[in-house]
């Protein structure tokens, strides 16, 4: 910062002096507090919070996305190859996103709506709880969104052609099963969605991490991790969160509304995202995409949950081996029987 220079030469007022250093010191400051808000953050980057809206669907929060863009991965050479490399992603569109993940009430609501298959979670009790619904596997996700799709006569944005259950209800497969961003109605989001919020909701230190959650769930929304007056929580404990996106390759280059791999290569890997309470709060990462174990469509476990988002994707963008495509491999599996006839 460059100060004005006296009129006499040899000649420095005090007051010049002072205002001189008070300048310096303020640029310094601001300095400080950018450097801050670049380095010490968990999530690596400085960021612009997403305007945010009250939807016209219940317990959702519009997320005006609408020209901005995010980045997924990370260039910190120490990450996981699967984060590597770090891509950007704009977004042509708004969509709204869950508050809060599904409850164990919410999701038993629409078990017994009739609008699911036969025998789908048949093991599940009535449940008043607002714990996140947790032991469902990513298809259990997708017939849960489509039933409150159907239940707001809207249509469906997964079709399938088969279901196939465990012994436990949870469904293991669908076949035949297709993703239809085209469709206005309930989904789960994907992973470009779910960075863009838990940019402006990430906070790992103040969340059910392991530390502070005693080794288990609590009910949703009793711990603020964006504080008090944020719409939306649990972004980063609590449970992860099943996201819409095959997993595979980045890309270096951009890509608008992207919606994920358009299959899961050879292990058919889903992605996952945020950390769990059973996660270290330093462990967490805005930009992992998985667990400590390879992570399937058919995967469930106790940390494992989910929460929907809302509203068609315009455009959408699949990667194949990292390159831009513009449709997704549909998944095919059957029983055994079936393929016979």
């Amino acid at each position: 910062m460059r100060c004005p220079v006296p009129l006499l030469a040899g000649e420095i007022p005090v007051f010049f002096i002072l205002s001189c250093m008070e300048k310096r010191l303020q640029a310094v400051f601001l300095m400080a507090v950018f450097f801050c808000l670049v380095c010490c953050s968990n999530s690596e980057t400085f960021f612009l919070p997403v305007e945010e809206e009250t939807s016209d669907r219940g317990g959702m929060v519009l997320v005006r996305s609408l020209g901005r863009n995010i980045t997924l991965g990370t260039e910190n050479e120490k990450a996981p190859p699967d984060v590597h490399p770090a891509m950007k992603v704009t977004f042509d569109y708004d969509f709204s996103i869950s508050s809060h993940e599904v409850t164990r009430s919410g999701f038993y609501s629409e078990v017994v709506s009739g609008r699911a298959p036969d025998g789908w979670m048949k093991g599940m009790a009535p449940d008043s709880g607002n714990y996140p619904i947790s032991q469902v596997t990513f298809f259990d996700a997708v017939l849960y969104a489509n039933a409150k799709s159907k239940g707001e006569h809207l249509d469906t944005v997964y079709t399938y052609d088969e279901v196939l259950l465990d012994g436990d209800g949870n469904c293991s497969s669908l076949g035949n099963l297709l993703f239809h961003p085209e469709v206005e109605g309930y989904r789960l989001p994907t992973e470009a969605e779910w960075t863009i919020v838990a940019r402006s909701h990430w906070n790992p230190e103040k969340c059910w991490n392991l530390e502070r959650s005693g080794n288990s769930l609590h009910e949703v929304c009793t711990e603020r991790d964006a504080g008090e007056g944020s719409a939306i929580c649990d972004m980063a404990g609590n449970v992860m969160e099943w996201v819409n996106d095959w997993k595979g390759a980045f890309t270096d280059g951009e890509v608008s509304n992207f919606v994920g791999a358009n299959d899961g290569g050879t292990m058919g890997e889903r992605v996952l995202k945020g950390g769990s309470f059973h996660n270290a709060a330093s462990s967490m990462r805005i930009y992992s995409r998985g667990d400590v174990y390879t992570v399937t469509s058919s995967t469930k476990a106790t940390h494992v949950g989910f929460r929907l988002a809302y509203g068609a994707i315009p455009a959408p963008t699949w990667l194949s081996g990292g390159t831009p495509v513009a449709k997704s491999t549909y998944s095919l599996q059957a029983k055994a029987q079936t393929v016979q006839e």
